[in-house]
């Protein structure tokens, strides 16, 4: 589904603050999981920080623009495949 250009504005908008959340994640649960063990599970939760901050961005979005598309799923429901 291609956005109109009257919804393009608010959708890179978005994507700004998904990329600035999962930065902050990675580097905030990186940051811990070397406090807490070492290198391969800091990387771990660098990755699962970065993925819940998009997640977390993703749909407080949705919560605010019910009818934009968005890549969360939200233009899938109700559809058979």
């Amino acid at each position: 589904m291609n956005p109109g250009p009257s919804s393009s504005k608010p959708l890179r908008v978005v994507q700004a603050l998904q990329l600035a959340a999962a930065a902050a994640g990675a580097l905030a649960s990186y940051d811990f999981g070397m406090q807490i063990s070492g290198i391969p599970l800091a990387v771990l939760l660098a990755a699962n920080g970065a993925f819940f901050g998009v997640i977390m961005v993703g749909y407080v979005a949705d919560l605010i623009w019910p009818q934009r598309a968005t890549s969360s799923g939200s233009a899938r429901r109700g559809s058979s495949g």
